[in-house]
């Protein structure tokens, strides 16, 4: 979202950003700041709220429309919020049907289709997940949500919205679900900064696992994995968790294996690159049992590179495409604990050193391909305008 913005500003565009929370998101360099950004704090997401909204999602199966997948999603505080928020701003334009809205994730398809109806805007879904398994590792989340997520979604393609999305993967899964004519646009989450010279190989050796804390992205095996890892081997784990329960369990297990695995703070956005240039190795190996880990092209991946660590990721993904693609790294087919031990066993020095500086120069081969003039085209966007 903070790289759109930058995108759209540099091309002259005039943006409104509006958020249902106070926003970090929005850029803090003067000559590409929003217009406005404006923020609206949502309702309290109480228990009796989310078991409200549970209970809502549940009663919506079967149902296929989009306006009661609408009041559904309303549901959620952010979401009322969002749209309250747009329509607000949309009624003090002379001209709101020359506002182009961008829809950022599912939540805000409400807002976006609501402000079509009542004002007539052209808008565009753009989409960070596989939004109908974003959260499948949650049995409860996997039965209430994906329907009226993905009539929503219909909704928006029905109506014409342009698409974009951050994987190919993503891309064929909902151009087949949808029945689209044309696959959405892939804008992958490139990192606008300057790629880091790789260091030498450290010692010991770091492993690196940077980004949320979650039950469905393997980190839990990977500390009871470090345990048979060679010596010269170490795991850092940098983020936080979401939840406080699981993130207390992941701490203890690793104080259990001492200086083998060590968790750190998350640091701030602008410094995640730098902050990954001390490492190795950057590691991403989640639960493939959801589309939406396998299809995932996440930040972390193009982080890892431009901080000019070697990957390890899992095969059969798309971010072992990027992998093959520039050879910077290693593709598992077994993700288990010992399958990843044997592979480290056999990784030298000279490897691991080979492998980072083919990270550093696909980092920049890949910063020079730019996905966002593709996506102002999609938006109909050659002069200035209103987003």
């Amino acid at each position: 979202m903070r790289r759109t913005i930058e995108a759209l500003s540099d091309a002259g565009v005039q943006v409104v950003a509006i958020t249902p929370r106070a926003s970090a998101d929005a850029p803090d360099r003067p000559e590409v700041r929003p217009i406005e950004n404006r923020s609206t704090a949502p309702e309290g997401w109480t228990t009796r709220r989310k078991v409200t909204s549970v209970l809502a999602f549940l009663s919506s199966r079967g149902i296929p429309t989009e306006h009661h997948a609408s009041r559904v999603a309303g549901t959620m505080p952010h979401v009322t919020a969002l749209s309250t928020a747009v329509t607000e701003h949309l009624a003090t334009l002379a001209n709101p049907r020359d506002v182009v809205l961008l829809a950022n994730d599912w939540h805000a398809l409400p807002a976006a289709i609501a402000a079509q109806e009542r004002f007539g805007c052209a808008f565009h879904y753009d989409t960070h997940e596989l939004a109908v398994s974003e959260h499948a590792s949650n049995a409860l989340w996997r039965i209430a949500y994906p329907p009226a997520i993905a009539q929503l979604e219909q909704a928006a393609i029905r109506r014409g919205a342009t698409v974009s999305c951050v994987s190919p993967g993503i891309a064929r899964s909902m151009a087949e679900r949808y029945a689209m004519t044309a696959a959405p646009l892939v804008v992958r989450n490139i990192p606008s900064v300057t790629p880091m010279s790789p260091r030498p190989v450290g010692t010991p050796i770091t492993v690196l696992y940077h980004g949320l804390f979650k039950a469905d992205r393997g980190l839990l095996e990977l500390i009871e994995g470090a345990t048979a890892w060679p010596d010269r081997f170490r795991l850092v784990l940098r983020g936080h968790a979401p939840n406080s329960v699981f993130g207390a369990h992941l701490a203890q297990r690793a104080r259990s294996l001492g200086h083998r695995v060590s968790i750190e703070s998350m640091v701030a956005p602008d410094h995640v690159v730098e902050a990954a240039n001390t490492a190795d190795i950057g590691i991403f190996l989640p639960d493939l049992a959801s589309p939406q880990n396998r299809y995932a092209l996440p930040n972390k991946l193009f982080e890892y590179l431009a901080a000019g660590l070697m990957m390890i990721a899992p095969a059969a993904t798309d971010m072992a495409d990027v992998i093959e693609a520039h050879g910077v790294g290693i593709a598992l087919d077994d993700v288990s604990p010992a399958a990843l031990a044997q592979r480290l066993v056999s990784l030298s020095n000279e490897d691991i050193a080979a492998f980072k500086q083919r990270a550093h120069l696909a980092s920049r081969a890949l910063q020079s391909t730019n996905d966002y003039p593709a996506l102002l085209k999609t938006l109909g966007i050659t002069s200035r305008a209103e987003v």
